[in-house]
């Protein structure tokens, strides 16, 4: 709405409690819509990632473990 990102015809809020939160952006025609996710990506928090460190202890001996070692 302020311009910052081009090639965005319109943002519409389709969020329920249904299908959770759903937004939709019409990118306009002449727009490429790689550049405006990728502009999405570096403008907005629209994605995040963070960092963790996963220190368990594993019979009595503590152990950094992956994401998939954790589940389990």
């Amino acid at each position: 709405r302020d311009g910052k990102l081009a090639g965005i015809s319109n943002i519409e809020d389709q969020s329920s409690d249904r299908v959770g939160l759903r937004i939709v952006v019409e990118v306009k025609r002449d727009a490429v819509a790689k550049v405006v996710l990728n502009n999405l990506y570096k403008h907005t928090q629209l994605q995040t990632s963070f960092g963790a460190n996963m220190l368990s202890i594993v019979d009595g001996v503590p152990r950094t473990l992956r994401i998939d070692q954790l589940i389990r």
